[in-house]
């Protein structure tokens, strides 16, 4: 149903008529409200994105593979990605499977002389990347088509092509040399690039604000 329609849609009543239930109440067996129901929706969706990966063993892996797992929910089920954000009670905010994410990075971080300030900054920025990527990418499919940066490359060297000679020589030069282009791969330079400027600001604590 969020697949469809969009997490707002998912209410038990919906839920309900979507398996064949006659009475929403008997859905209230298993969630005593909407609220539940999307905590333990978010608990899924957070799980998902953890699945399959191994115990990381530096701060570094874990925040891989934390953008890798966000990056592929937000690819495979974009409409579930507000469940991340939506509050639903003090009890449920946050999900047990990500706050042992949460303290093992911290944990590793802090050991490896970040401070928790920057644990969390360092935290923050991989899933502001890895979600602007997806939705970028997203968005591009949508108002372009299958394959957008390719149909957007070979407009630009028609432009290019096109131009006064001499005209945007810069551009001229890296159209002409770009045959092909991959999301997989930027995500992967820019993730990479990221890691390295959290790495290149860790610095002690004394003496900082």
């Amino acid at each position: 149903m969020a697949d469809r329609e969009g997490v707002e849609a998912v209410t038990l009543r919906a839920l309900a008529s979507e398996v064949g239930v006659a009475s929403p109440m008997a859905l209230y067996t298993y969630f005593a409200s909407k609220e539940d129901l999307v905590a333990a929706m978010r608990e899924r969706l957070v799980g998902r994105m953890r699945e399959g990966r191994k115990a990381a063993t530096s701060w570094q892996a874990l925040l891989r593979e934390t953008a890798h797992g966000l990056s592929r929910s937000a690819r495979e089920h974009p409409n579930w990605l507000p469940l991340i954000f939506t509050p639903s009670g003090p009890s449920s905010s946050f999900p047990s499977s990500f706050l042992g994410y949460a303290d093992r990075l911290i944990e590793l971080m802090l050991k490896d002389g970040f401070s928790l300030a920057d644990a969390l900054r360092a935290h923050t920025c991989v899933l502001s990347f890895a979600l602007g990527h997806a939705y970028l990418e997203r968005a591009l499919a949508t108002s372009v088509g299958a394959d957008p940066m390719t149909k957007r490359i070979a407009l630009l060297q028609q432009i290019v092509a096109q131009a006064p000679e001499g005209s945007y020589s810069s551009l001229a030069t890296v159209a002409s040399q770009i045959d092909r282009w991959s999301f997989d791969e930027t995500f992967e330079f820019g993730l990479e690039a990221l890691l390295a400027g959290v790495e290149a600001h860790r610095r002690p604590e004394v003496g900082r604000r």
